[in-house]
């Protein structure tokens, strides 16, 4: 291996080892509602919903609980909300906030979901890595390996699996936001 491929090995290599501890810090972090971490990532859906704005019912920093989600408003026009904590750990939870502050509108909300950054990172800089090593040792099957298999993988997770639990998620915020009173079973604890 000469010296620049070298220096680029172990760049990609240290790069993917500091994003996969980020990415243990993200995924703590939003599953406490940190809202930083809501507005960093990948915006990779971004759309406008009717949902009801519920500004009489909504108790601030509650977190509400449903099948797939847990959500958090907190403010009289934004919430913040995540999937559920499952014992299969699925690294590609994709975020989501929704903003009641459009114009002209009560029911209109502007809806993102954000893909974690720490692990779009670490796979990008693993492949990278991955690839620059394997050059050196000529190994063509090698090379396109992580191409092949953890690049589509990753996106058919995120893409798929993810974006249909998101869709899910945003229509059990819509079902809390229509309702006239707000159950006890939708609401988990009170954030200190």
């Amino acid at each position: 291996m000469n010296q620049i491929q070298s220096v680029f090995f172990i760049i990609f290599w240290i790069v993917a080892m500091l994003s996969w501890f980020f990415s243990i810090v993200e995924i703590l972090s939003i599953h406490l509602f940190n809202e930083l971490f809501f507005h960093i990532g990948i915006p990779i859906i971004r759309r406008f919903e009717h949902i009801p704005k519920q500004t009489y019912l909504i108790r601030l920093d509650t977190i509400y609980k449903s099948k797939k989600g847990k959500f958090r408003f907190i403010t009289n026009s934004k919430c913040l909300f995540i999937s559920r904590f499952s014992l299969l750990v699925r690294p590609c939870l994709i975020r989501g906030s929704v903003n009641w502050d459009v114009p002209h509108t009560e029911t209109c909300a502007k809806v993102i979901g954000r893909a974690p950054l720490g692990l779009i990172i670490f796979f990008m800089s693993l492949s990278i890595g991955w690839t620059i090593g394997a050059i050196n040792h000529g190994n063509l099957l090698v090379t396109i390996l992580p191409w092949i298999t953890l690049m589509p993988a990753f996106g058919i997770i995120l893409f798929t699996a993810e974006k249909h639990r998101f869709d899910i998620m945003v229509n059990e915020l819509r079902q809390i936001a229509s309702e006239k009173h707000i159950s006890k079973n939708h609401i988990s604890k009170t954030v200190d």
